[in-house]
Protein backbone atom coordinates (compact mmCIF):
# COMPACT_ATOMS: atom_id res chain seq x y z
CA UNK A 1 0.00 0.00 0.00
CA UNK A 2 3.07 2.40 0.86
CA UNK A 3 4.13 1.95 -2.98
CA UNK A 4 0.54 2.32 -4.54
CA UNK A 5 0.28 5.75 -2.29
CA UNK A 6 3.81 6.63 -2.98
CA UNK A 7 2.63 6.56 -6.79
CA UNK A 8 -0.72 9.13 -6.17
CA UNK A 9 -2.97 6.19 -5.16
CA UNK A 10 -6.20 7.48 -3.36
CA UNK A 11 -8.18 5.48 -1.11
CA UNK A 12 -10.95 5.56 -3.10
CA UNK A 13 -8.23 3.56 -5.40
CA UNK A 14 -7.24 1.50 -3.44
CA UNK A 15 -10.63 0.32 -2.71
CA UNK A 16 -11.07 -0.98 -6.96
CA UNK A 17 -8.23 -3.67 -5.87
CA UNK A 18 -9.90 -6.73 -6.84
CA UNK A 19 -8.89 -10.18 -8.54
CA UNK A 20 -11.40 -10.12 -11.23
CA UNK A 21 -9.80 -12.21 -14.51
CA UNK A 22 -12.70 -11.27 -16.68
CA UNK A 23 -12.23 -7.53 -15.85
CA UNK A 24 -9.73 -5.88 -18.31
CA UNK A 25 -8.55 -3.23 -16.11
CA UNK A 26 -8.49 -5.06 -12.75
CA UNK A 27 -5.97 -7.51 -14.49
CA UNK A 28 -3.86 -4.88 -15.77
CA UNK A 29 -3.60 -3.21 -12.07
CA UNK A 30 -2.80 -6.92 -11.03
CA UNK A 31 -0.35 -7.04 -13.35
CA UNK A 32 1.15 -3.80 -12.62
CA UNK A 33 1.33 -4.67 -8.81
CA UNK A 34 2.70 -7.82 -9.36
CA UNK A 35 5.46 -6.34 -11.71
CA UNK A 36 6.01 -3.08 -9.15
CA UNK A 37 6.15 -4.71 -5.66
CA UNK A 38 6.08 -8.55 -6.74
CA UNK A 39 2.49 -9.73 -5.69
CA UNK A 40 -0.88 -8.09 -5.50
CA UNK A 41 -3.42 -8.53 -2.69
CA UNK A 42 -6.93 -7.21 -3.40
CA UNK A 43 -8.10 -4.91 -0.88
CA UNK A 44 -10.69 -6.94 1.07
CA UNK A 45 -7.29 -8.85 1.77
CA UNK A 46 -5.56 -6.07 2.92
CA UNK A 47 -4.68 -5.75 7.25
CA UNK A 48 -5.98 -2.03 7.39
CA UNK A 49 -9.46 -3.50 5.80
CA UNK A 50 -9.81 -5.94 8.51
CA UNK A 51 -9.22 -3.37 11.07
CA UNK A 52 -12.31 -1.45 10.15
CA UNK A 53 -15.08 -1.50 12.63
CA UNK A 54 -17.76 -3.32 10.30
CA UNK A 55 -15.63 -5.63 9.22
CA UNK A 56 -16.86 -9.62 9.26
CA UNK A 57 -12.86 -10.80 9.25
CA UNK A 58 -12.81 -14.32 10.04
CA UNK A 59 -9.64 -17.11 9.92
CA UNK A 60 -11.41 -18.16 6.57
CA UNK A 61 -10.59 -14.95 5.49
CA UNK A 62 -7.38 -15.13 6.57
CA UNK A 63 -6.48 -18.60 4.92
CA UNK A 64 -7.70 -17.14 1.57
CA UNK A 65 -5.93 -13.98 1.62
CA UNK A 66 -2.78 -16.05 2.60
CA UNK A 67 -3.70 -18.23 -0.34
CA UNK A 68 -4.17 -15.64 -2.89
CA UNK A 69 -0.76 -13.80 -2.07
CA UNK A 70 0.71 -17.14 -2.85
CA UNK A 71 -0.94 -17.80 -5.51
CA UNK A 72 -0.61 -13.87 -7.16
CA UNK A 73 3.11 -13.35 -6.35
CA UNK A 74 5.26 -12.76 -9.59
CA UNK A 75 7.43 -15.04 -11.05
CA UNK A 76 9.44 -12.85 -10.84
CA UNK A 77 9.83 -12.17 -7.23
CA UNK A 78 9.06 -15.86 -6.30
CA UNK A 79 12.54 -16.72 -4.52
CA UNK A 80 11.62 -13.78 -2.46
CA UNK A 81 8.08 -14.05 -1.40
CA UNK A 82 7.18 -18.00 -2.02
CA UNK A 83 6.37 -19.16 1.57
CA UNK A 84 6.67 -16.06 3.50
CA UNK A 85 3.43 -16.44 5.37
CA UNK A 86 4.40 -20.52 5.49
CA UNK A 87 4.59 -20.49 9.54
CA UNK A 88 1.31 -18.14 9.91
CA UNK A 89 -0.55 -20.72 8.21
CA UNK A 90 0.36 -23.76 10.06
CA UNK A 91 -0.20 -22.12 13.31
CA UNK A 92 -3.87 -20.92 12.79
CA UNK A 93 -5.20 -24.52 13.96
CA UNK A 94 -3.12 -23.61 16.79
CA UNK A 95 -5.52 -20.88 17.92
CA UNK A 96 -8.14 -22.79 19.14
CA UNK A 97 -10.12 -26.07 18.61
CA UNK A 98 -12.72 -24.75 15.70
CA UNK A 99 -12.94 -21.91 13.06
CA UNK A 100 -15.14 -19.79 15.90
CA UNK A 101 -12.46 -19.78 19.04
CA UNK A 102 -9.57 -19.40 16.44
CA UNK A 103 -11.06 -16.06 14.61
CA UNK A 104 -11.64 -14.88 18.25
CA UNK A 105 -8.01 -15.34 19.29
CA UNK A 106 -6.81 -13.82 15.89
CA UNK A 107 -8.98 -10.77 16.51
CA UNK A 108 -7.29 -10.45 19.32
CA UNK A 109 -3.87 -10.91 17.84
CA UNK A 110 -4.90 -8.03 15.67
CA UNK A 111 -5.73 -5.85 17.96
CA UNK A 112 -2.78 -5.96 19.12
CA UNK A 113 -1.18 -5.79 15.86
CA UNK A 114 -2.63 -2.64 14.70
CA UNK A 115 -1.28 -0.72 17.60
CA UNK A 116 2.41 -1.64 16.46
CA UNK A 117 3.97 1.27 14.15
CA UNK A 118 6.71 0.96 12.25
CA UNK A 119 8.55 3.09 10.11
CA UNK A 120 6.48 4.52 6.89
CA UNK A 121 3.58 2.05 7.63
CA UNK A 122 0.20 2.48 5.98
CA UNK A 123 -2.61 0.86 7.27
Amino acid sequence: MNYLKSIGWTDEDIVTLVENHEDQEAVMMMEYCRNNIGYFIEYKNLFGTWLKPNSEFSVADLNGALNSFDRLISPNYRHVYENIFRTLQAGLSKLGENTATQTRALKNLIKLIKDLRFPGQIW
